[in-house]
C-alpha cells in the first residue's frame, strides 16, 4: 500500500510537469505504467490511473491527440525502418500502413475508454487523426467493431 502511494505522488508530479512543459517523451510510458500497477482495494484492482485521470492534462483533447499522433509516428517510423531491409510493394507497404494505424486506433480507444473521456470528447479527439490518416468510414466501423470485440472479451 505504500508503495502505491509513493508511486501515486510521483505520477501526479509527472501529470503536471507534462501540463507545464509538454514534455512527450514521458507520455506514453506514463499512460501505461498508470494502466499497470495498481493495489487491491475492497478486492477489486484500482489502478494508478484512477490517481491521475482527473489531472488537468488528461482531460485536454490537444494532449491526446499530440499522444496519438505521437504513437502512431513511432510505429511508422519502426515500419518504415523494418521495409527498409524487407522491401515491399507499394500496396502492400499502404496495406500494413493501414493496419498499423487501425491496430493503434483500437488501442488508443481502449485507453481513451479507461480514462473516462466522454463521447464528444473522443470524437473530438478521433475524427481529425482519423481525417488526417484517411481513414474510412468502413473503417472506422471495423475499427469501432473490433474495439467493442474486445472490450467485451475483457468484461
Amino acid at each position: 500500500q505504500a508503495q502505491f502511494e509513493i508511486c501515486s505522488k510521483i505520477f501526479c508530479k509527472a501529470s503536471d510537469f507534462l501540463l507545464e512543459h509538454n514534455n512527450r517523451n514521458i507520455y506514453y510510458p506514463l499512460i501505461i505504467l498508470s494502466q499497470t500497477f495498481y493495489k487491491k482495494l475492497k478486492g477489486e484492482k484500482y489502478y494508478l490511473q484512477n490517481e491521475i485521470r482527473e489531472k488537468e492534462i488528461f482531460t485536454q483533447e490537444k494532449f491526446w491527440i499530440d499522444f496519438i499522433e505521437s504513437t502512431i509516428n513511432e510505429d511508422l517510423n519502426v515500419f518504415e525502418d523494418q521495409t527498409k531491409k524487407y522491401p515491399l510493394t507499394e500496396e502492400n507497404k499502404n496495406l500494413k500502413k493501414l493496419e498499423i494505424i487501425s491496430n493503434k486506433f483500437i488501442s488508443v480507444i481502449l485507453c481513451l475508454k479507461e480514462f473516462k473521456l466522454g463521447k464528444d470528447l473522443v470524437n473530438g479527439i478521433l475524427n481529425p487523426i482519423m481525417d488526417k490518416y484517411n481513414i474510412n468510414e468502413n473503417k472506422r466501423k471495423e475499427i469501432f467493431s473490433k474495439f467493442d470485440s474486445l472490450k467485451n472479451k475483457l468484461k
